[in-house]
């Protein structure tokens, strides 16, 4: 494999990686809005995990 082949591979590598990362913010962002907006609504964490189908880890 030549010098430019590797620095291509190798950005792609990091650009896959950078897109799965954002996928993985954004998720937790709209998770972190829904809770919201139900907490807005007076619904308890017990409530909202329940919904969610989510464990309820307070620590």
């Amino acid at each position: 494999m030549q010098f430019w082949e590797e620095k291509a591979y190798a950005r792609d590598e990091g650009h896959a990686a950078g897109m799965e990362e954002g996928i993985i913010k954004g998720e937790n962002k709209k998770l972190i809005q829904i809770v919201c907006r139900m907490l807005r609504k007076n619904n308890t964490p017990e409530e909202i995990a329940t919904d969610l189908e989510e464990n309820i880890d307070i620590y």
